[in-house]
């Protein structure tokens, strides 16, 4: 990889991507080296590739295919919140599919893109979710929404059910983060991962429907 895509501004976000076709993977990584605020920090053809890599990068942004030879971006992002990661997640894939962007979201993915959306689109939800917001790119139908709604909060994996447990208490993120032996950042992602999956847009609505649903 060129030396200047390593050794940009120190305030652009890291992207590592994702991504088992060669020429898309190629196409991408051009698209993101003209990028004024983005340095690419890594790159993978599969989901255990990415696994081995992205801890040793540590990336604000994965940009990542859901459709690997490995594995699904699902299970990817689900074993990146198990690595404690506070790397957040946009997922590439070839179709709006509803089940993909739910199992994703549900997964812990901070947002979902179409791999032939414009540029400018791609980029902003990258800056979106390195500034910590969540979205689906086009919009999501209401069908999707009402999926993530049933079915999404059935699937909090248990590390973010031990933060809204804390959160419940009135645990500050710093207390939080104490606790459970994480970074302040990790604790931020996961709760960004947390509003995703219950489809709400803070902490006090996150556990109001953590707590009707049974699940704190």
């Amino acid at each position: 990889m060129p030396r200047d895509s390593l050794c940009r501004d120190a305030n652009s976000i890291r992207v590592f991507l994702v991504e088992d076709h060669e020429i898309v993977r190629a196409s991408l990584m051009s698209m993101l080296k003209s990028v004024r605020d983005v340095t690419i920090v890594g790159e993978a053809a599969s989901g255990r590739e990415a696994l081995d890599r992205i801890p040793g990068v540590g990336p604000d942004i994965v940009l990542l295919d859901y459709g690997l030879p490995d594995m699904t971006g699902a299970e990817v992002c689900r074993k990146l919140a198990e690595m404690q990661s506070a790397t957040r997640v946009i997922i590439l894939s070839a179709s709006m599919d509803e089940g993909h962007i739910c199992a994703g979201l549900m997964a812990g993915a901070d947002a979902y893109v179409i791999k032939d959306a414009a540029v400018e689109a791609l980029m902003e939800t990258v800056r979106a979710a390195a500034a910590g917001e969540s979205r689906v790119n086009p919009h999501p139908t209401d069908r999707v929404m009402s999926w993530n709604s049933r079915s999404g909060t059935q699937q909090l994996t248990p590390a973010f059910r031990r933060v809204l447990r804390l959160a419940c208490e009135g645990r500050t993120n710093a207390e939080v983060a104490f606790d459970l032996g994480i970074s302040k950042n990790t604790v931020k992602g996961y709760f960004s991962r947390i509003y995703a999956v219950l489809g709400v847009s803070g902490r006090t609505q996150a556990i109001s429907v953590a707590k009707r649903r049974g699940l704190i």
